[in-house]
């Protein structure tokens, strides 16, 4: 399954859930345009940050590093990318774990 498989399906279930008045939309987009590329930046790397904070929470105890962030990227990216790349990320070592 690929990037485009399921985005109609995706779209219902976000049309589904829109809950927020049309006045309240148009004030968020507004604010939206309104931001500079590195406000929205900043933004969006906030909220990933806590889309993996929250799915490191369900994880349970006694994982190892790699296991853990193999199971994130699962997690977060399971249709869009070949497991090879997810298993390659996941025994990626980040430069502060390396000790460099």
């Amino acid at each position: 399954m690929g990037p485009a498989a399921g985005c109609h399906e995706v779209a219902q279930r976000v049309d589904a859930m829109r809950d927020t008045a049309a006045e309240i939309s148009m004030l968020v987009a507004a604010r939206h345009r309104s931001m500079t590329p590195a406000e929205r930046w900043l933004a969006a790397s906030s909220m990933f940050k806590t889309a993996c904070e929250i799915v490191e929470a369900s994880l349970p105890n006694g994982l190892t590093r790699k296991q853990r962030r193999l199971a994130v990227v699962r997690r977060l990216y399971q249709n869009e990318l070949p497991e090879v790349a997810l298993i390659a990320h996941a025994r990626c070592l980040i430069a502060s774990e390396k000790g460099v």
